[in-house]
């Protein structure tokens, strides 16, 4: 095998790593994550920037601000490629494969359509509990402050 042929082979085995990766990614929605973390962090980058220019003229800093907001999710790619790294230094290619044949199992598809019902009602049960536990913490707070 030469150098060039090495080369190929090497690249090869990258690509299905990466395609691994991939599948991984659309079973677990992990894509979906990368774009509500490039939303999340547009925002608060947006936020810094108005914060930190506040002699700006608005008309210039409003302009700006649109032309950043078209351009930082151009950037996004670079968060995934750095994410897909990770992975390949977490998860060799064969973990992968027996991950993505879970998630292809009959009990794997019944997991990902539970945790899909699940994410859509935690927010609802946590919502719940926080009011719940304010609402005790505050009352033994009371508690505390009156008997002192």
């Amino acid at each position: 095998m030469n150098l060039t042929t090495q080369g190929l082979e090497n690249q090869k085995l990258e690509n299905s790593h990466e395609k691994a990766i991939t599948d991984l990614f659309a079973f677990t929605k992990i894509n979906t994550v990368i774009d509500q973390l490039v939303l999340a962090f547009l925002q608060r980058s947006k936020s810094s920037i108005k914060s930190s220019s506040s002699d700006a003229d608005p008309s210039v800093l409003t302009e700006t601000l649109e032309y950043f907001e078209n351009e930082f999710p151009k950037e996004a790619p670079l968060l995934k490629e750095a994410i897909v790294d990770l992975y390949k230094q977490v998860f060799s290619e064969s973990d992968l494969e027996q991950i993505n044949a879970f998630y292809r199992s009959e009990i794997g598809e019944r997991f990902l359509t539970g945790s899909s019902v699940i994410e859509k009602n935690i927010q609802q049960i946590a919502d719940g509990w926080a009011s719940e536990a304010s609402k005790s913490a505050f009352e033994r707070a009371i508690e505390y402050a009156n008997s002192n």
